[in-house]
């Protein structure tokens, strides 16, 4: 089972130079990607870009041409544009910190609500506990924008987000 498992995953991904690219991601003949890059399913590397050591271009996330990501950056649920500079350890894409108001306390209560409250302790009765709101929305970032080291920028809830696009 374990052999049927790797050579499974064999097939998926690639290596080249270091980096791992999966099989269905497209990646531009011209990009230059550094040892420790992953570039997962689905992803688009366009001409010119420069992926720093470490960079992670998760599924379905595509880089503009000529755009260079600095290392230990990661990517998700995210459009990058042409021309861009996301400098070290930027992080665009992830899950925001997006809460809502919840269920009253003694109601019924989903188990999120209940795994909530268990982790913050009792509340008193008729208080309500926030509840998270998934971000599923995705980040577009337009051409020529620049991204400082260590930067944030999580996608929303309810609607995407959009920088220099």
């Amino acid at each position: 089972a374990i052999a049927h498992m790797r050579r499974s995953w064999s097939r998926a991904w690639r290596w080249v130079d270091g980096a791992t690219i999966h099989a269905t991601a497209r990646v531009h003949p011209s990009a230059r990607l550094a040892p420790g890059v992953v570039v997962e399913a689905r992803a688009r590397v366009g001409a010119g870009v420069v992926l720093g050591p470490g960079a992670v271009v998760g599924s379905s996330v595509s880089v503009g041409a000529g755009t260079s990501v600095g290392p230990h950056t990661s990517l998700q649920h995210c459009s990058i544009g042409g021309g861009c500079t996301l400098h070290a350890g930027v992080r665009i894409g992830a899950d925001g910190f997006g809460f809502v108001p919840g269920t009253p306390a003694g109601a019924e209560q989903s188990r999120e609500s209940q795994r909530l409250e268990r982790s913050v302790g009792s509340v008193l009765e008729g208080d309500v506990l926030p509840v998270k709101k998934p971000q599923r929305r995705r980040v577009v970032v337009g051409r020529d924008v620049e991204v400082g080291a260590g930067s944030c920028i999580d996608r929303g809830s309810w609607g995407g987000t959009s920088i220099g696009a």
